[in-house]
């Protein structure tokens, strides 16, 4: 763990008024922000944060985890525009179902106010796009399948 991480992360929690933060083993925390539930921690290369939240699972169901998949990018490809998180799947996760958004901060910006940013921009992303692979109830599964391209079309004659 390096000091960057933990001045960061010590500043951080001062800025936000919460009790001193307890590391373990492992250079990452857990910040919980109303019922969301952040993890921060250190990049492989240990030059900065990534920051990341957990949207949910994908659907065991081929049609509907393809309905999903495609929604979660045009949501995502939207929130481009305004927002540094992506979403893919949580490395974490062996069954690779687990979907997750995440945003990197960078020790050298140096900026609380840059990564307060980032925090905001994934707990929007979550917020967002956890919907998207909620209750099953809310959406009805996409049998569409296939590709879509030319070799599916049908050509009905009189």
């Amino acid at each position: 763990m390096s000091a960057n991480f933990e001045t960061t992360i010590r500043r951080l929690w001062a800025g936000l008024r919460l009790p001193a933060p307890t590391f373990r083993d492992k250079p990452e925390v857990t910040l919980s922000i109303d019922g969301t539930d952040l993890k921060l921690a250190e990049t492989a290369d240990g030059r900065g944060l990534a920051v990341s939240g957990r949207l949910g699972r994908l659907s065991a169901d081929p049609g509907e985890r393809d309905g999903q998949t495609r929604r979660l990018l045009q949501i995502g490809l939207g929130l481009m525009a305004s927002n540094c998180s992506w979403v893919g799947p949580d490395p974490d996760d062996p069954a690779g179902a687990a979907i997750l958004a995440e945003a990197r901060f960078d020790y050298a910006d140096g900026r609380g106010d840059r990564l307060i940013g980032v925090i905001e921009n994934v707990i929007q992303a979550v917020e967002i796009l956890s919907p998207e692979l909620s209750a099953r109830s809310r959406r009805e599964p996409d049998h569409r399948g296939g590709t879509g391209g030319l070799e599916e079309a049908m050509i009905f004659r009189p």
